[in-house]
Protein backbone atom coordinates (compact mmCIF):
# COMPACT_ATOMS: atom_id res chain seq x y z
CA UNK A 1 0.00 0.00 0.00
CA UNK A 2 2.83 2.37 1.34
CA UNK A 3 4.71 1.46 -2.20
CA UNK A 4 1.46 2.44 -4.69
CA UNK A 5 0.77 5.55 -2.33
CA UNK A 6 4.66 6.92 -3.16
CA UNK A 7 4.16 5.66 -7.06
CA UNK A 8 1.30 7.81 -7.17
CA UNK A 9 2.33 10.87 -5.57
CA UNK A 10 5.57 10.62 -7.84
CA UNK A 11 3.52 10.21 -10.85
CA UNK A 12 1.29 12.91 -10.10
CA UNK A 13 4.16 15.75 -9.42
CA UNK A 14 5.93 14.25 -12.74
CA UNK A 15 2.77 15.22 -15.11
CA UNK A 16 2.89 18.71 -13.81
CA UNK A 17 6.31 19.16 -14.88
CA UNK A 18 7.01 20.68 -18.15
CA UNK A 19 10.74 21.15 -17.88
CA UNK A 20 12.29 18.02 -18.51
CA UNK A 21 15.80 18.74 -19.10
CA UNK A 22 18.26 16.39 -18.03
CA UNK A 23 17.65 15.38 -14.16
CA UNK A 24 14.57 16.96 -13.86
CA UNK A 25 12.93 14.12 -11.71
CA UNK A 26 16.30 15.52 -9.05
CA UNK A 27 13.75 18.07 -7.96
CA UNK A 28 11.09 15.84 -6.75
CA UNK A 29 11.01 17.11 -3.13
CA UNK A 30 9.40 13.64 -1.60
CA UNK A 31 12.73 11.73 -2.60
CA UNK A 32 13.31 10.51 1.16
CA UNK A 33 10.02 9.38 1.33
CA UNK A 34 9.85 7.77 -1.43
CA UNK A 35 13.50 5.72 -1.01
CA UNK A 36 12.50 4.90 2.62
CA UNK A 37 9.15 3.15 0.81
CA UNK A 38 10.70 0.92 -1.32
CA UNK A 39 13.67 0.34 1.09
CA UNK A 40 10.33 -1.26 3.17
CA UNK A 41 8.57 -2.98 0.87
CA UNK A 42 12.24 -5.04 -0.11
CA UNK A 43 13.54 -5.33 2.99
CA UNK A 44 12.65 -9.01 3.34
CA UNK A 45 13.39 -9.63 -0.59
CA UNK A 46 9.29 -10.16 -1.61
CA UNK A 47 7.98 -11.62 -4.22
CA UNK A 48 5.84 -8.87 -5.70
CA UNK A 49 2.91 -8.77 -7.72
CA UNK A 50 1.96 -7.42 -11.03
CA UNK A 51 0.69 -3.96 -9.87
CA UNK A 52 3.75 -3.66 -7.28
CA UNK A 53 6.09 -4.45 -10.22
CA UNK A 54 4.37 -1.55 -11.83
CA UNK A 55 5.12 0.23 -9.29
CA UNK A 56 8.71 -0.29 -8.68
CA UNK A 57 9.59 -0.32 -12.63
CA UNK A 58 8.31 3.33 -12.35
CA UNK A 59 10.09 4.41 -9.12
CA UNK A 60 13.27 2.87 -10.80
CA UNK A 61 12.78 4.97 -13.83
CA UNK A 62 12.31 8.14 -12.46
CA UNK A 63 15.18 7.62 -10.10
CA UNK A 64 17.64 7.64 -12.53
CA UNK A 65 20.07 10.12 -11.17
CA UNK A 66 20.45 9.15 -7.59
CA UNK A 67 19.93 5.11 -8.48
CA UNK A 68 18.65 4.41 -4.75
CA UNK A 69 15.89 1.80 -5.93
CA UNK A 70 18.62 0.44 -8.07
CA UNK A 71 20.62 -0.60 -5.35
CA UNK A 72 18.31 -1.70 -3.41
CA UNK A 73 16.90 -3.86 -6.29
CA UNK A 74 20.65 -5.24 -6.61
CA UNK A 75 20.28 -6.50 -3.46
CA UNK A 76 16.87 -8.31 -3.52
CA UNK A 77 17.24 -11.44 -5.38
CA UNK A 78 13.79 -12.49 -5.99
CA UNK A 79 11.85 -8.89 -6.15
CA UNK A 80 15.04 -7.57 -8.38
CA UNK A 81 14.78 -10.51 -10.83
CA UNK A 82 10.97 -9.80 -10.82
CA UNK A 83 11.44 -6.33 -12.08
CA UNK A 84 14.00 -7.50 -14.78
CA UNK A 85 11.65 -10.10 -16.10
CA UNK A 86 8.97 -7.44 -16.44
CA UNK A 87 11.51 -4.62 -17.65
CA UNK A 88 12.44 -6.33 -20.88
CA UNK A 89 9.20 -4.66 -22.20
CA UNK A 90 8.89 -1.82 -20.15
CA UNK A 91 8.35 1.64 -22.34
CA UNK A 92 10.95 3.55 -20.70
CA UNK A 93 14.73 2.88 -21.01
CA UNK A 94 15.44 4.68 -18.08
CA UNK A 95 14.56 1.72 -15.80
CA UNK A 96 15.81 -1.11 -18.27
CA UNK A 97 19.55 0.56 -18.44
CA UNK A 98 19.23 0.67 -14.55
CA UNK A 99 18.09 -3.39 -14.73
CA UNK A 100 21.09 -3.87 -17.12
CA UNK A 101 23.44 -2.42 -15.07
CA UNK A 102 22.42 -4.09 -11.36
CA UNK A 103 21.72 -7.70 -13.13
CA UNK A 104 25.47 -7.52 -13.32
CA UNK A 105 26.12 -8.85 -9.61
CA UNK A 106 23.21 -11.65 -9.79
CA UNK A 107 24.62 -15.20 -10.59
CA UNK A 108 21.16 -16.97 -11.69
CA UNK A 109 21.35 -18.28 -15.56
CA UNK A 110 17.71 -16.04 -16.21
CA UNK A 111 19.33 -12.81 -15.18
CA UNK A 112 22.05 -14.22 -17.78
CA UNK A 113 19.60 -14.51 -20.47
CA UNK A 114 17.62 -11.19 -19.81
CA UNK A 115 20.72 -9.53 -20.29
CA UNK A 116 21.57 -11.42 -23.42
CA UNK A 117 17.95 -10.13 -24.72
CA UNK A 118 18.92 -6.08 -23.08
CA UNK A 119 22.08 -6.76 -26.07
CA UNK A 120 19.27 -6.44 -29.00
CA UNK A 121 17.42 -3.37 -26.35
CA UNK A 122 16.53 -0.35 -29.09
CA UNK A 123 18.36 1.84 -27.15
CA UNK A 124 21.79 2.06 -26.98
CA UNK A 125 22.53 2.78 -23.59
CA UNK A 126 20.61 -0.08 -22.38
CA UNK A 127 22.79 -2.32 -24.90
CA UNK A 128 25.59 -0.52 -23.66
CA UNK A 129 25.13 -1.26 -19.96
CA UNK A 130 24.04 -4.94 -20.75
CA UNK A 131 27.64 -5.69 -22.61
CA UNK A 132 29.43 -4.49 -19.27
CA UNK A 133 27.10 -6.58 -17.08
CA UNK A 134 27.58 -9.18 -19.56
CA UNK A 135 31.49 -9.13 -19.44
CA UNK A 136 31.73 -10.44 -15.88
CA UNK A 137 28.58 -12.86 -16.13
CA UNK A 138 29.12 -14.42 -19.88
CA UNK A 139 32.76 -13.64 -20.84
CA UNK A 140 32.57 -15.71 -24.36
CA UNK A 141 29.05 -13.79 -25.38
CA UNK A 142 30.92 -10.18 -24.24
CA UNK A 143 33.60 -11.18 -26.42
CA UNK A 144 31.19 -11.57 -29.50
CA UNK A 145 29.22 -8.68 -29.14
CA UNK A 146 32.22 -6.63 -28.61
CA UNK A 147 33.90 -7.80 -31.92
CA UNK A 148 30.41 -7.13 -33.46
CA UNK A 149 30.38 -3.49 -32.54
CA UNK A 150 33.53 -2.33 -33.87
CA UNK A 151 31.51 -1.43 -36.22
CA UNK A 152 28.62 -0.17 -35.01
CA UNK A 153 26.98 3.17 -35.97
CA UNK A 154 27.04 4.44 -32.32
CA UNK A 155 30.47 6.15 -31.02
CA UNK A 156 29.76 4.76 -27.50
CA UNK A 157 29.07 1.14 -28.37
CA UNK A 158 32.80 1.26 -30.19
CA UNK A 159 34.37 2.92 -26.84
CA UNK A 160 32.51 0.15 -24.99
CA UNK A 161 33.02 -2.76 -27.78
CA UNK A 162 37.26 -1.91 -26.95
CA UNK A 163 36.93 -1.23 -23.27
CA UNK A 164 35.54 -4.67 -23.13
CA UNK A 165 37.83 -6.74 -25.28
CA UNK A 166 40.68 -4.88 -22.76
CA UNK A 167 39.34 -5.77 -19.91
CA UNK A 168 38.84 -9.35 -20.98
CA UNK A 169 42.27 -9.71 -22.24
CA UNK A 170 40.66 -10.86 -25.62
CA UNK A 171 42.95 -11.61 -28.16
CA UNK A 172 40.99 -9.60 -30.60
CA UNK A 173 41.71 -6.15 -29.01
CA UNK A 174 45.01 -5.76 -31.38
CA UNK A 175 42.85 -5.80 -34.22
CA UNK A 176 39.69 -4.10 -32.64
CA UNK A 177 42.07 -1.38 -31.94
CA UNK A 178 43.83 -1.12 -35.47
CA UNK A 179 40.39 -1.01 -36.88
CA UNK A 180 39.67 2.03 -34.49
CA UNK A 181 42.23 3.87 -35.14
CA UNK A 182 41.23 6.95 -37.78
CA UNK A 183 37.44 6.65 -35.37
CA UNK A 184 35.61 9.56 -36.39
CA UNK A 185 34.49 9.93 -32.83
CA UNK A 186 37.54 11.53 -30.46
CA UNK A 187 36.83 9.60 -27.19
CA UNK A 188 37.47 6.41 -29.41
CA UNK A 189 40.46 7.46 -30.92
CA UNK A 190 41.93 8.60 -27.49
CA UNK A 191 41.05 5.36 -26.28
CA UNK A 192 42.37 3.50 -28.87
CA UNK A 193 45.71 4.93 -28.11
CA UNK A 194 45.77 4.61 -24.17
CA UNK A 195 45.09 1.08 -24.81
CA UNK A 196 47.85 0.34 -27.75
CA UNK A 197 50.36 2.14 -25.49
CA UNK A 198 49.29 -0.67 -22.94
CA UNK A 199 49.20 -3.53 -25.43
CA UNK A 200 52.95 -2.16 -26.24
CA UNK A 201 54.05 -2.20 -22.95
CA UNK A 202 52.64 -6.08 -21.97
CA UNK A 203 55.65 -7.48 -23.61
CA UNK A 204 58.77 -5.53 -22.00
CA UNK A 205 56.88 -5.74 -19.13
CA UNK A 206 57.41 -10.06 -19.13
CA UNK A 207 60.85 -9.75 -20.56
CA UNK A 208 61.80 -7.47 -17.40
Amino acid sequence: MELRTESDRLRTWAEKVEDRSDAWERAYPNWIVAHAAVERFLANDPDPDEEEIADLLFLLARDNDAHFVADLLADAQRAGLAVARAGLGYDDFEARWQIASYLGGFVDDESKQILRDFVEDAHEYVRRNALVSLRSRDPSFAERVARDWIKSEHAYSRLAAIIVLHELGSSHLSKALRALREDPFEHVRNKVRELSARVTERPREAEA
